[in-house]
């Protein structure tokens, strides 16, 4: 019963999740509006070079990376539920830890991929000569 309620909770959010982007203001705010002069006054280049390789490739990787931190953060609650709801049969304990130590060992994994990929994404860019980036910036430097 409760494997069922997790996945339909799981399911929901995965078909919820992508509409959020249909939620967001298509407008810009007014502030943008004048920063976006104040720039081209400035003679910046506030367009951005949006559509490279590296943005996109980027964007893909911080999105995955995001995708599977949550999940594991979903499975450290679901352990420690588990861990709760046991009334102390030592089978679910042990089931229980195992699944909290496991997704801890996810979490870092996690952590530690995005921070190469993050230093790949810089060093890629510094020999092609692009700016300075991160996954965070879409791997061009500008947010």
């Amino acid at each position: 019963m409760l494997k069922k309620t997790i996945i339909s909770l799981f399911l929901g959010a995965l078909i919820l999740l992508p509409t959020q982007g249909a939620l967001a203001e298509t407008t810009k705010p007014a502030i943008l509006d004048k920063l976006e002069k104040t720039g081209k006054a400035a003679q910046y280049d506030t367009e951005g070079d949006k559509g490279n390789i590296g943005t996109k490739v980027g964007g893909i990787i911080k999105a995955a990376l995001s995708l599977i931190g949550i999940l594991l953060v979903l499975l450290l609650l679901y352990g420690g539920f588990r861990w709760m709801t046991a009334a102390g049969n030592e089978d679910q304990v042990t089931e229980a830890k195992n699944v909290i130590k496991n997704a801890v060992i996810g979490i870092v994994i996690i952590l530690i991929s995005y921070s190469i990929t993050t230093f790949v994404i810089k060093e890629l860019n510094k020999a092609t000569g692009g700016e300075t980036g991160s996954i965070e910036s879409g791997a061009t430097g500008a947010l």
